[in-house]
């Protein structure tokens, strides 16, 4: 934990928490377990924990997975750890279509709940464990991808594992929650972050709170 950037942090996003959803209906997660909580962005979503709102917020207030570049009109977006849908409904707003992974079936439940409060029509939720991005490619038929979003608790190693030169040619963003939670993950890291840096611009971004996550963002080169 870094004590001072991390109180910081957290002391500069209550004016986003207060000013940005509709925080008052707190008391009802207190009470029964589940709230509507309504964003400024135009999205609700049903929530069971505090934690849960946080991820909102970073996700759809802060944009953190757009830092570099934004979810634009007819996007092709993959969402990688899709949790209850907090990504994959915000960039609905724009993208063609959404292909959200998530292998928890509770998860998978509630961010159908959360589609349907937000009547989107255009994210395909898969209920799968992703083990490799070529396989789920091929599997999906995915030819193209505009905007690639992992966020799999320390999975993301082995998702990019044996990945082919053909497989990253597809994809033009990515922007991925990396974890550091051994020597072996910080040595894979470092692999990952070679890889990444044959074809994109990387650009790593340390959490203000967590000194073994960090943010990746891989823009393809350009000639």
């Amino acid at each position: 934990m870094k004590l001072i950037s991390a109180l910081k942090y957290y002391i500069s996003s209550i004016p986003t928490l207060l000013g940005g959803v509709n925080f008052y209906a707190i008391p009802l997660l207190l009470i029964d377990n589940k709230m509507l909580l309504n964003t400024k962005a135009g999205i609700s979503f049903y929530v069971k924990a505090l934690i849960e709102i946080w991820t909102i917020k970073e996700v759809v207030l802060d944009r953190q997975y757009e830092d570099h570049r934004e979810v634009r009109q007819n996007d092709i977006v993959v969402d990688i750890g899709a949790a209850i849908g907090e990504f994959s409904i915000h960039a609905a707003k724009n993208a063609e279509i959404v292909y959200a992974f998530e292998m928890l079936a509770e998860s998978v439940q509630r961010m159908q709940d959360n589609i349907k409060i937000n009547n989107c029509t255009n994210i395909n939720v898969i209920q799968q464990r992703v083990s490799s991005l070529g396989d789920i490619f091929a599997e999906h038929e995915i030819k193209h991808c505009n905007f690639l979003k992992i966020d799999c608790e320390g999975c993301e190693y082995n998702i990019f594992e044996n990945v082919t030169s053909a497989v990253l040619d597809k994809i033009e963003y990515i922007a991925m929650e990396v974890h550091f939670f051994s020597f072996e993950m910080q040595e894979k890291y470092k692999a990952l972050i070679e890889l990444l840096r044959e074809k994109f611009k990387v650009i790593e971004t340390p959490s203000p709170v967590h000194s073994n996550i960090a943010f990746v963002y891989a823009i393809r080169k350009t000639n």
